[in-house]
């Protein structure tokens, strides 16, 4: 396998993948926030694609997920940056809010690379 590397960092697309264990009863408030996340996310400098996908077939336990490009590692820092600050400001817990409706996050950050 070989990976994709460029000499300069900055200009490396990568993708920021969170794959969610959604119970039935959370889905309702999980995508509403998701869907304000996903908006503040495209709003960003850099942000290349925001998606959500849900599961309609397979059987992994993980039925949503959600997956963002960024131009660059730096774009990416930085829309982290705005909207842990955006959540402060309005006194939202991400991690608390997944607990309390028992989901379940796996996320990561990717690069492409070629086969």
């Amino acid at each position: 396998m070989t990976y994709i590397q460029a000499s300069d960092d900055s200009h490396v697309a990568i993708f920021r993948i969170g794959r969610f264990a959604v119970p039935p009863a959370a889905m309702p408030a999980f995508m509403a926030r998701l869907e304000q996340a996903k908006n503040l996310l495209a709003a960003q400098p850099g942000c290349l694609k925001s998606l959500v996908l849900t599961l309609t077939a397979g059987t992994t336990e993980f039925n949503v997920v959600s997956f963002v490009e960024w131009a660059s590692p730096q774009a990416m820092e930085a829309a982290k940056s705005a909207i842990e600050a955006h959540q402060i400001q309005e006194g939202f817990d991400p991690e608390m809010f997944r607990r309390d409706l028992g989901i379940r996050a796996d996320t990561a950050v990717y690069t492409a690379a070629t086969c």
